[in-house]
């Protein structure tokens, strides 16, 4: 069972995963990272989003049972328009020890005009 507030489960790749879809259809966040994958340690995996009004974002990362592994961005407000790897994740927890290889969920949470939306984007990190 996922423990993100609004996402369901799926198989990927034989593991159960957790996906988010936008809570609006007519909102287009265009949310994704590069380079994907990337190798932790070497390389940052940049995060790139469009919003469509000025919001306040929240980035998490989760692994694929749920668990909230690093806060990347915290309730911060951010202006309309393209946002290019303004947000970045090393690979590495709140605690700042670098994750084990393999699939991680980047969760882009938004509040726009009174509406939360959410995101999740699939990025695999490398050894």
């Amino acid at each position: 069972m996922c423990k993100i507030h609004g996402l369901r489960t799926f198989v990927l790749g034989g593991v159960l995963a957790c996906a988010a879809s936008l809570a609006s259809a007519d909102e287009d966040l265009r949310f994704h990272s590069y380079p994907n994958p990337f190798v932790a340690g070497y390389v940052e995996a940049k995060v790139f989003y469009d919003l469509p009004a000025r919001s306040t974002i929240s980035l998490y990362v989760y692994d694929l049972e749920g668990n909230r592994l690093r806060t990347l961005v915290d309730q911060v407000e951010r202006r309309v328009g393209i946002h290019n790897g303004q947000e970045t994740w090393d690979g590495r927890d709140d605690e700042g020890e670098f994750v084990p290889a393999g699939a991680y969920l980047l969760v882009l949470d938004v509040q726009l005009r009174g509406e939360r939306l959410q995101d999740t984007f699939l990025t695999v990190v490398e050894r």
